[in-house]
């Protein structure tokens, strides 16, 4: 039996709307992406607390569901529904919307799950720089959980700044990039402002993050070479890290915890 998990306001959803409606025009415009595939990401929720401590960001998906072409005619509302239930609906084995990772996190766990075959895909999650940091993260955070219980996928949620990216597993480009930019941005507001998270982690690069923090008053951060920005929107931290494709994730979750530990002994700096 599947269970739905926590969604977001009908204001984000009427945003999500706006930003693929807009996205499509703008994009079915040139000549060179209008046989392409696309996928549609909306955030999902581990948990259905309603005091949430993390939402972690990353840059986009790399394959996702649904699936859409720019040529053919699209039921928006539909799509989005689609979007927000597949990010946000549980099986009958997993336990939240991002045990996922638990179940593909190798060929190891995929064999446990065998006889489920809906949830194994081609993935392992193990692979994966920022899955690694951010179990390792939850995992250390909380005093209750170590890094071999799957239980630190009940304790955030899982977002990307970019909600559409090519469906083929690629990030998206600077034309599909630019083309959802500002509506994008508005998701990213309107999640904060309706998630309240404490932090908000962004595994992405300040250079992909730029624009998301335009209006945001950043703060002092200690010199290193994994934290590359950090500021408060209202009561939530946020922290901009690199984003390499192979690094060390302990060493990753180190800086961040020991910078928001600085935060709690000192307080908000500028916050706005």
């Amino acid at each position: 039996m599947e269970k739905s998990f926590s969604f977001l306001s009908k204001e984000y959803d009427r945003l999500f709307l706006k930003n693929l409606e807009m996205f499509c025009k703008n994009i079915s415009k040139k000549e060179s992406y209008q046989n392409r595939k696309f996928s549609l990401f909306y955030p999902s929720f581990g948990t259905n607390d309603k005091k949430i401590d993390f939402v972690i960001y990353g840059q986009a998906t790399k394959g996702w569901t649904p699936e859409f072409e720019i040529d053919k005619k699209i039921n928006y509302k539909k799509l989005v529904d689609e979007a927000r239930i597949f990010s946000n609906t549980i099986g009958e084995i997993e336990r939240n919307p991002l045990d996922w990772v638990n179940i593909n996190w190798s060929e190891k766990t995929k064999k446990e799950y065998n006889k489920h075959k809906n949830l194994i895909i081609d993935y392992n999650a193990n692979r994966s720089f920022f899955w690694n940091v951010t179990y390792k993260l939850i995992s250390d955070y909380y005093d209750e959980l170590d890094r071999n219980s799957p239980d630190w996928s009940d304790k955030l949620v899982w977002s990307n700044l970019m909600k559409i990216a090519p469906a083929e597993r690629l990030n998206p480009d600077e034309v599909i990039y630019s083309d959802q930019l500002h509506g994008c941005v508005k998701l990213f507001i309107q999640e904060l402002e309706e998630i309240k998270p404490k932090y908000a982690i962004l595994l992405t690069n300040l250079n992909w993050a730029k624009e998301f923090i335009k209006t945001i008053t950043g703060i002092p951060i200690p010199s290193n070479d994994i934290i590359e920005w950090a500021g408060y929107f209202k009561k939530t931290l946020i922290i901009i890290t690199k984003r390499p494709f192979q690094g060390n994730s302990d060493k990753f979750v180190e800086a961040i915890l020991k910078f928001i530990s600085l935060q709690l002994t000192f307080g908000p700096i500028n916050e706005v």
